[in-house]
């Protein structure tokens, strides 16, 4: 439930409406990462985006978010899972969105859940 795509989050909060639209501020975490106010650098802030870094060698992914994030938007891992699997294929990924979950808590937590992430890394570290 990372960030993606900084300079989407703000319009996708606002959309959304859980949260608070204020990743484009000078102190934000996005900002402080690229070293300025995200709005006045874009290419620092394209640099910074997995997106651009997707390739067909590439290993598998295992990506969960809550529904209910306030923090980061649900749609940055909905459009990476995209993006992902238009490179990789299907088979290579994996998204799971957790509803009533926020941005992190109990539910990534379940006996279920760590089930799930114990079988991804034992198909693909074993």
């Amino acid at each position: 439930f990372g960030p993606i795509d900084f300079l989407q989050m703000d319009t996708q909060l606002l959309v959304s409406h859980k949260g608070k639209p204020d990743h484009s501020q000078t102190d934000s975490p996005e900002s402080l990462v690229i070293g300025k106010q995200i709005t006045l650098a874009p290419d620092l802030v394209k640099k910074a985006n997995p997106d651009n870094y997707i390739t067909h060698d590439d290993p598998s992914f295992f990506i969960e978010h809550g529904l209910e994030d306030q923090l980061v938007p649900v749609e940055q891992s909905i459009n990476f899972e995209k993006k992902l699997t238009s490179v990789l294929g299907k088979q290579k990924v994996t998204l799971t969105l957790l509803p009533g979950t926020k941005h992190g808590g109990p539910q990534f937590e379940t006996t279920d859940n760590l089930n799930k992430v114990f079988a991804f890394l034992d198909d693909y570290l074993k």
